[in-house]
């Protein structure tokens, strides 16, 4: 079967993004299990990279955002198209070319749900990836009036938490909800949604599920169109455009989120170019230190190039402004079918 796609309005999100202002300080919980003591501390890059997309900007600053009132519009589409063989192939190569890295990468199509896979079933520490899924269990908690958005919650309200957590990665804010919502819900809301690599004691999931994550929130399978919109607001122009936004070309939405803690170092986005949108999931540990922060961006960067490049859309532009600072190279254009 194929399901509707999702044709975002830029104007739209930017509009309501633009609405922001200064927020109040945050209460502080301290977390009580293992998970939650390593979610707390995520270093920042110190190393910064030319920017060749527009999807990096300024650092939006959280606020209790209404929610927006342009709503995607679910469309059938035609197959693809799409030479998945190639494009597998081509993945397999990158991945293959770094041995110091466990990389688990996963695509789907979302015109005809095909999808790809490397290493895509391997569980990984979730690090802040996992906050998509806590979003998409608040919402639907609110969609059936148990919880309200603008009720209070640690100094703020459950609606500026929800938009720190997505935008900002606030740690702070993601305990408050996890412990507003109650942690014995996770388990049952990701058996629900077919999700199985899900573990939220040790904080882990596999590109695989993440990627259909993703791909049911896109296609409206999780939320109301309303809540949906806000909940890819947030995934825009968030404090780290580092990974895979940098490798999309001008004109193409990016709606994700990164995770970066230790050694692991992951990004989970969906990518609409208005004619073909797909979900691509990156997720990578490092064995040891081989590489450095600019090389592991060049991995992630050749391989959304890459998948770009079988999906037809012209990434010449970012090619020239990303950093050269490794020998990682981007496979060339797959022919489609």
């Amino acid at each position: 079967m194929i399901f509707g796609i999702f044709l975002l309005s830029q104007n739209s999100l930017q509009s309501a993004s633009a609405q922001t202002t200064a927020a109040p300080p945050l209460f502080t919980p301290t977390p009580t299990s293992p998970d939650q003591i390593q979610m707390q501390s995520e270093p920042s890059p110190t190393i910064q990279l030319p920017t060749a997309s527009p999807t990096t900007q300024p650092t939006v600053t959280p606020t209790n955002t209404p929610i927006p009132t342009s709503t995607p519009t679910p469309t059938a589409a035609p197959p693809s198209g799409i030479n998945t063989v190639q494009m597998k192939s081509a993945i397999q190569k990158i991945v293959n070319a770094h041995p110091e890295l466990h990389l688990g990468v996963s695509y789907i199509n979302l015109k005809d749900e095909n999808r790809v896979d490397v290493n895509g079933a391997d569980v990984f520490t979730a690090a802040s990836t996992n906050k998509v899924f806590i979003a998409c269990l608040l919402l639907s908690q609110v969609e059936i009036g148990k919880y309200s958005l603008s009720q209070p919650l640690d100094g703020a309200t459950v609606g500026i938490h929800l938009q720190r957590m997505i935008n900002q990665s606030n740690n702070d804010s993601w305990a408050s909800l996890m412990k507003f919502i109650g942690i014995q819900y996770q388990a049952p809301y990701a058996q629900s949604l077919g999700i199985t690599s899900y573990n939220f004691q040790n904080n882990t999931i596999s590109p695989n599920d993440m990627a259909l994550l993703l791909y049911d929130l896109y296609t409206g399978k999780l939320l109301t169109p309303s809540d949906t919109l806000l909940l890819l607001t947030y995934m825009q122009h968030t404090n780290m455009e580092d990974l895979i936004p940098p490798a999309v070309p001008d004109g193409v939405n990016v709606y994700h989120k990164y995770g970066n803690i230790t050694t692991y170092l992951h990004d989970a986005a969906i990518i609409d170019d208005g004619k073909n949108p797909f979900v691509l999931t990156i997720y990578s540990s490092l064995g040891n230190n081989t590489l450095t922060y600019a090389q592991r961006l060049a991995v992630f960067h050749a391989i959304v190039i890459t998948v770009e490049n079988a999906q037809g859309i012209d990434t010449t532009s970012v090619l020239s402004s990303l950093s050269p600072s490794s020998s990682v190279t981007t496979q060339p254009a797959l022919s489609q079918q």
